[in-house]
């Protein structure tokens, strides 16, 4: 087992776990933290909102128990906006927080823009408050951003970022607004950064026929777990809709427009699509030091703890 932090040590480093949706990223996580004394912290856009945590694949109760998570269900989904250095800052303290406390720091989750802003930094251009709340509002309309993607990239082709990446794309008009500038030009100014600390970052990448099944057995998981009665709650309480897999599925199901298989046949297909974003992503923007493509094979799982001890003693993790 590894050995925990000395307190206030400034050069301890912290694991990161990213990989596509439904690829048993939260389970290695929980394997992790149970193993080295760590503590979770949550790198999914769609965890960090609160009401619909079954829709959003949080963690089971069992888990929030069994180990501290940090980051999940911390903002209601009508919230001012939320974007990636917002979310590397508290990320970074909560590290250190961790750290402090003698605990492993492991940031999990699928949000590659928010893993890539923590561990590379992000250009430090101010966009100002103001747009942020009009830009959420905006982008969360059916439709909406993918219009805003169609005509940012006509105006900057050097985007690379796809329609359906919210986090890039409200970054992208913010700044397009804020700065009458393209995007893309302004990605070499100077950046802001949120961590010093060494991190290990660890690339989930299972095979696609795997992470197939895995996604279909989810999105019946999530219907025998009540997934219909979570959004209709959120929508008796609440005006806004988020812009989240399987919401209007449900909704539909129930006004009787579609069949709960026909539900689920679309969330699939709609889950599949983005789990190859976030793997695309990851192939292109990360610089992983470990890629894993035995997640769903706990066989292979000691393998890839001798990993993470070669590189936590490389990067001055034990205590000598």
């Amino acid at each position: 087992m590894l050995q925990t932090y000395p307190k206030n040590s400034k050069s301890k480093p912290f694991i990161v776990i990213c990989g596509p949706t439904a690829s048993g990223k939260s389970a290695l996580a929980l394997s992790f933290a149970q193993r080295y004394g760590g503590h979770i912290i949550n790198a999914d856009s769609r965890q960090i909102f609160q009401d619909l945590p079954i829709l959003s694949a949080s963690p089971s109760e069992e888990d929030f128990q069994s180990i501290p998570h940090k980051l999940y269900h911390i903002l209601p989904w009508e919230s001012a906006p939320f974007n990636a250095a917002l979310w590397a800052e508290l990320a970074s303290q909560e590290i250190e927080n961790c750290a402090q406390q003698n605990k492993v720091p492991i940031v999990v989750g699928g949000t590659g823009f928010y893993i890539q802003t923590l561990l590379e930094g992000i250009p430090n251009i101010p966009t100002p408050p103001r747009y942020h709340t009009l830009i959420h509002k905006l982008l969360a309309l059916p439709g909406f951003s993918a219009l805003a993607h169609h005509f940012l990239k006509s105006w900057d082709p050097n985007l690379t970022f796809h329609k359906n990446n919210t986090a890039a794309l409200m970054r992208a008009v913010s700044i397009a607004i804020s700065t009458g500038k393209k995007p893309s030009s302004l990605k070499n100014a100077p950046k802001r950064y949120f961590t010093q600390r060494p991190s290990i970052l660890i690339a989930i990448t299972p095979q696609k026929h795997l992470l197939d099944h895995r996604i279909a057995q989810r999105a019946n998981i999530m219907f025998e777990s009540g997934v219909r009665d979570e959004v209709r709650s959120f929508t008796k309480h609440k005006r806004y809709q988020p812009n989240l897999i399987g919401f209007q599925e449900c909704l539909d199901v129930d006004k009787n427009l579609i069949s709960e298989k026909k539900a689920i046949e679309r969330i699939v297909i709609s889950t599949r699509q983005y789990a190859k974003r976030q793997l695309t992503f990851a192939r292109g923007q990360m610089r992983p030091d470990i890629i894993w493509p035995h997640i769903f094979d706990q066989s292979q799982w000691e393998k890839i703890n001798e990993e993470i001890l070669k590189y936590w003693c490389h990067r001055g993790g034990l205590n000598s």
